[in-house]
């Protein structure tokens, strides 16, 4: 009984396509954030772009605004209503990119290594470099060739940590930071609603928190 249906696109959400496909022959409204964002190539076969473009406050911002927009046309009576709330959003998600801003403004380090390639539009923003162990879906098993490439590149960078991440096994990070000799430490990508102390951690919360680890891998001043 939706008036709106309101997907990412770009490839991540493919069982929500198939649905999405029927929707407006019985006058729903689809909306794929997807659209109007710049993409980036996608790193692996099958797929055609990276989705992961809300890990960039910045696109984030145009995604709320698009947000408040489409639900404000749907429910006039209360535009203008959705339209402040959402630059109340806007707002601490520019404060948001400040802090990255400044936090890795002056690192030693400018590359992190991942166990999941979904940060490149983060990586993008803030002048980082990504290396990562899976592709754009975090369940691929990388070749033993690839694994070792990584370790090498690892060892030549000086990077002392490798992320994982909260959705998928912390595994093969795990394995290959013990034949390192250095550490992990969690990146959250932020496709699910974990509970912290009781409640939903926020997205504002969650990319603070990969922000400090952030700047502790990357040794930030």
């Amino acid at each position: 009984r939706a008036d709106i249906v309101i997907i990412n696109g770009a490839g991540i959400d493919a069982w929500a396509e198939k649905v999405a496909r029927e929707l407006p022959e019985r006058g729903v409204r689809v909306i794929r954030m997807a659209d109007g964002i710049e993409l980036l190539s996608a790193s692996e076969e099958g797929h055609s772009a990276d989705p992961h473009f809300w890990l960039d406050p910045v696109l984030a911002q145009s995604q709320v605004r698009t947000i408040a927009r489409v639900v404000g046309e749907q429910d006039g009576q209360y535009r203008d209503f959705y339209q402040a709330r959402a630059e109340v959003f806007a707002l601490e998600l520019g404060r948001l990119d400040q802090e990255y801003q400044t936090g890795l403004s002056q690192c030693r380090l400018r590359t992190i290594v991942t166990s999941h390639d979904a940060f490149a539009y983060l990586a993008k923003r803030y002048l980082l470099e990504t290396v990562s162990i899976a592709g754009l879906s975090p369940d691929a098993e990388p070749s033993s060739q690839r694994l070792a490439e990584i370790a090498r590149e690892t060892s030549r960078l000086g990077v002392k940590f490798i992320f994982f991440e909260t959705l998928s096994s912390p595994k093969l990070a795990q394995t290959l930071a013990g034949e390192l000799g250095i550490s992990t430490l969690v990146f959250d990508p932020i496709e699910g609603s974990p509970v912290v102390d009781g409640a939903r951690a926020t997205y504002t919360e969650l990319m603070r928190s990969n922000l400090r680890n952030l700047e502790v891998a990357l040794e930030c001043l």
